[in-house]
C-alpha cells in the first residue's frame, strides 16, 4: 500500500519508508505508470452511484 503525505511520520520508525518526489523524479520507484488510457482524475470518480460535482 502506498500512502502519500506532505509530512513525515510523527515518530521515527523503521516501519515507514520515505520517498522524495520532485520534478525530475515524479514517480514511485518500481511502480510503472499505467499510461494515459488507464488513469482517472479524482473529479471523475463517483460517490454512491452519482457523479461528483
Amino acid at each position: 500500500m502506498i500512502v502519500a503525505d506532505n509530512d513525515t511520520a510523527p515518530v521515527p520508525s523503521d516501519t515507514f519508508g520515505k520517498i522524495e518526489l520532485d520534478y525530475i523524479n515524479p514517480l514511485v520507484p518500481g511502480i510503472v505508470h499505467p499510461g494515459p488510457g488507464h488513469t482517472a482524475r479524482i473529479e471523475e470518480e463517483t460517490v454512491e452511484g452519482s457523479a461528483s460535482s
